[in-house]
């Protein structure tokens, strides 16, 4: 298995863990996962609200969440979502789930100075991204398992 078909697997993975965990604690009551490819969304919940999910595995090592706003020299990511929250899995001990509205994100980007880092995607193209520390995250924790 290539890296790019682990980090698929991984967070296929960690979106039904974050289904669940909604599903669960009643934050959500249906969550329908958009079938194929979809760079605006991921899921639809409570057949309104639009959601996107994300596995940062590197994010236990080095204490920030990688917020994507750039890949291939084209704005994608936070620059281009049309979701509602950003529903994002870290691993710290078990999973650490976090709901967060994409408007909040979105004032944090303009309120704060997140350093931004350059990387290769698991398609190898470029990508840049804010580097969130994850202590600034840490009021959206809705579960840590």
């Amino acid at each position: 298995m290539n890296l790019f078909e682990k980090d698929l697997k991984s967070g296929h993975e960690a979106s039904l863990i974050i289904i669940n965990t909604f599903i669960e604690r009643n934050i959500f009551k249906d969550i329908k996962l958009h079938q194929g490819y979809n760079k605006e969304f991921d899921a639809i919940a409570d057949s309104k609200f639009k959601l996107e999910f994300k596995f940062d595995r590197k994010s236990v090592d080095t204490g920030n969440f990688y917020l994507e706003f750039e890949c291939d020299g084209k704005p994608s990511g936070i620059a281009t979502t049309q979701s509602d929250f950003y529903c994002i899995a870290t691993l710290s001990c078990g999973y650490v789930i976090l709901n967060i509205p994409v408007s909040h994100l979105r004032e944090l980007i303009r309120k704060c100075k997140f350093r931004q880092a350059n990387t290769k995607n698991q398609d190898n193209y470029d990508s840049r991204g804010y580097l969130i520390p994850l202590n600034v995250l840490k009021e959206f924790v809705i579960s840590e398992q």
